[in-house]
């Protein structure tokens, strides 16, 4: 997770198909694990080859955030590193 301006863009992975309510419990426990909210979240970002992921998508309009797939070399971890 990188922080910006306040805010937290959130680097997410998953395996196809992994349901936005497993990938949301994980996401919740990183950010308490780190003292974060999950108002703080601004966006997420993953590789490109999860641009369509059904999972993804749908957590980033479940919490009203940007979702934006990245090239691989773009996505490197920073202070979590955890598999949904």
């Amino acid at each position: 997770m990188t922080e910006t301006a306040g805010r937290l863009v959130v680097g997410m992975g998953c395996r196809r198909g992994t349901p936005s309510v497993d990938l949301r419990a994980h996401l919740l426990a990183v950010l308490a694990e780190h003292g974060l909210s999950a108002e703080s979240v601004a966006a997420f970002v993953s590789v490109e080859a999860k641009a369509a992921e059904p999972g993804l998508l749908a957590l980033a309009a479940e919490w009203g955030c940007r979702y934006a797939p990245t090239p691989p070399r773009s996505c490197a971890p920073s202070r979590s590193r955890a598999q949904a």
